[in-house]
């Protein structure tokens, strides 16, 4: 290991040093992806110091260094088109997943806070100890429980008044109407709409991308 580690991190410092002498330190810096060869490299040569001498090996810093390691993967997103493609898109994806992201945080926030007000005082169903609404972090957390769509049916019927035997729901009640309301208007704004529209995003960074790599015409 240590040889190989040896080898690969000269080769990272020769090809940054030959690119150093070929465009200057401002052109160099200037692109994304030679900031980043340039960081791989600089937390390697700490790395391969300590591998080849052994008493810097025991120092607990030099534990960071090689944590980094993993870094020297993404050297590879830069020699392969449609890994640096799908790179790209999540980058420039960020800000307005950003946005997305707020808004849906914004929208989580609002139905916690209401499902306390409606639901805070219902029985659970079925021995729920997580899924309930009795306080804002619960509730917080059983609607991201909704919106993973995992067993979200079972939630609902918190707002239902459901026999745990039967399985019989009063459908009458007004908390029944409320909760016939409220899971599927936020199911739908939720998990339907916002989460479209993070893949919508994606979708339209990822068709500028690949026409800009000419993966697409």
């Amino acid at each position: 290991m240590t040889g190989l580690n040896f080898g690969f991190t000269s080769c990272f410092v020769v090809e940054m040093v030959l690119k150093l002498m070929a465009l200057g330190w401002g052109p160099y810096l200037s692109d994304n992806w030679n900031r980043l060869d340039c960081f791989v490299i600089l937390v390697s040569i700490p790395d391969l110091v300590s591998s080849l001498v052994p008493a810097l090996s025991n120092l607990g810093f030099m534990t960071i260094f090689r944590v980094f390691r993993v870094a020297r993967a993404f050297k590879l997103i830069n020699k392969a088109k449609g890994l640096r493609t799908l790179f790209n898109t999540l980058i420039a994806s960020s800000p307005a997943i950003a946005n997305v992201g707020s808004l849906l945080f914004l929208l989580m926030f609002m139905y916690a806070v209401l499902g306390m007000n409606i639901f805070g005082a219902s029985d659970r169903y079925d021995g729920e100890l997580h899924a309930n609404f009795d306080n804002f972090g619960t509730s917080l957390l059983t609607l991201f429980r909704v919106f993973t769509a995992d067993g979200w049916q079972d939630v609902m019927r918190v707002g239902f008044n459901c026999n745990e035997q039967s399985y019989q729901c009063d459908m009458t009640s007004p908390l029944s109407v409320a909760a016939g309301l409220f899971f599927p208007s936020f199911v739908i704004t939720v998990l339907f709409i916002m989460l479209n529209l993070v893949i919508a995003v994606i979708m339209d960074n990822f068709v500028g991308e690949a026409q800009s790599e000419g993966l697409l015409k």
